[in-house]
């Protein structure tokens, strides 16, 4: 069993190679940290880059910066980072960029909040607005 399973991944590689997939998705994987350390380098944050690809089209890609890194960084800024970012590092454009802002609650504070009582939201007033 163990020599059919290695037999197919040996014969897998093989047809991968043949037809460049496996350089395009390894070089997409670089790609992935070149968007991560040109922004370290450039804005001193931790980022996390995913992407989709589709067809050999690059449906989205994603950047997730840190909370605390960047709580006082507006959103179209974070844009601009990671559009120049993306665009340094591959040569397809991407059909979407998300921008995502990742938090790791403190556990402690995180159980306080859990025992929290949160107020009814408001309903809005009625419009006296006529159609």
């Amino acid at each position: 069993m163990k020599m059919i399973r290695t037999t197919l991944l040996i014969i897998t590689f093989m047809l991968l190679g043949a037809c460049d997939a496996y350089d395009d998705m390894s070089s997409m994987f670089e790609k992935q940290n070149l968007v991560q350390e040109y922004i370290k380098k450039t804005n001193g944050y931790e980022t996390q880059v995913g992407f989709n690809i589709n067809n050999g089209v690059l449906s989205q890609v994603t950047v997730y910066f840190q909370s605390k890194e960047v709580k006082d960084i507006s959103v179209k800024e974070l844009e601009k980072i990671s559009l120049v970012a993306v665009a340094q590092s591959f040569k397809l454009t991407p059909q979407t960029l998300n921008i995502a802002i990742q938090s790791n609650p403190d556990e402690e504070n995180y159980k306080e909040l859990q025992k929290t009582k949160v107020s009814n939201h408001q309903k809005p007033a009625k419009s006296t607005r006529r159609e």
